[in-house]
């Protein structure tokens, strides 16, 4: 007999209904597509590659093979060229308030990484100028940093991943934008292209993919681990390659690995994941699942 939808979504790891469903893959699928990113990635760092460049403009001969190549990526964050697609939000906040679910969660989980050092940091929105002013990326950054909170990510939502703009020369793919908002959220007087090589924590907020669930519920099921137990995955693991193989990390891998040298060149120490059911009160409405990458 099939569980009611309420009682489902109540034991699911996540908050709300989820989303991505039509993108689900298999676990198989997960777990080869994770295994081939930590491999590429893993080849990445021991390899002698530029970074990816970030132009303010793709104009030259040379600069269109290497966008074929995707050797180059246009700037997206204060480029006058984007003012009429894109709008930039950027405000300081007291993470340690806004997020003090999340820090109670993962406190003592993170290896090499104090949670108590979470303060105040500088929230970043790209918004679709075009449409209604909705998100396309935001997340929050440490301003030394060490850590960043990685929010939403609407490729739909922009403009330029639209099937008409496949290949138009300046289309930034959303990884990329990950990279550039870490660029933009850390920059000050002294760092202008910012802080990017003392990332030691990617969080993920309000993860709300059907998919990262999916998995989530399935390593937790094989490990006969209780939802409320907050678990730490190490490389090497099925359940890490599964992790890393999700849509939530993988991108972001690929964007890492690409500017490998800006980010000091970090492999990752470990996945950490806390459902809902492991997140502050108990009887807490609105109780978000949390994911945490940690590098060396």
């Amino acid at each position: 007999m099939e569980m009611p939808e309420s009682e489902r979504l109540e034991k699911s790891p996540g908050m709300n209904a989820g989303v991505g469903e039509s993108f689900l893959k298999s676990q198989q699928e997960y777990e080869d597509r994770g295994e081939k990113r930590i491999a590429d990635y893993n080849d990445k760092l021991a390899g002698k590659d530029e970074d990816v460049e970030i132009m303010e403009r793709l104009a030259l001969p040379e600069d269109v093979e290497k966008w074929k190549q995707k050797k180059a990526f246009a700037k997206v964050f204060d480029n006058d060229m984007y003012k009429s697609l894109y709008d930039v939000e950027s405000e300081d906040k007291d993470l340690d308030k806004d997020y003090k679910l999340m820090i109670e969660a993962f406190e003592g989980k993170l290896d090499g990484f104090d949670t108590s050092t979470i303060k105040e940091g500088r929230y970043v929105a790209l918004k679709n100028k075009m449409g209604d002013g909705n998100v396309i990326q935001d997340a929050a950054y440490a301003k030394d940093g060490k850590f960043m909170i990685a929010m939403n990510a609407f490729k739909e939502e922009d403009p330029m991943q639209q099937p008409e703009n496949e290949n138009n020369l300046y289309r930034v793919p959303v990884n990329e934008m990950f990279f550039q908002g870490l660029q933009y959220g850390t920059k000050d007087d002294e760092h202008p292209d910012g802080i990017t090589d003392k990332l030691k924590v990617v969080f993920l907020d309000d993860i709300q993919n059907i998919g990262f669930w999916s998995i989530v519920e399935k390593i937790y099921e094989k490990n006969k681990k209780p939802l409320g137990e907050v678990t730490v995955w190490k490389e090497g693991s099925d359940e890490f390659k599964r992790l890393v193989g999700s849509d939530n990390i993988n991108g972001k891998l690929i964007a890492f690995g690409n500017h490998k040298n800006a980010m000091g060149s970090k492999k990752i120490k470990q996945i950490v994941i806390a459902p809902k059911q492991a997140v502050g009160n108990k009887d807490e409405q609105n109780v978000p699942l949390y994911g945490a990458i940690v590098f060396e």
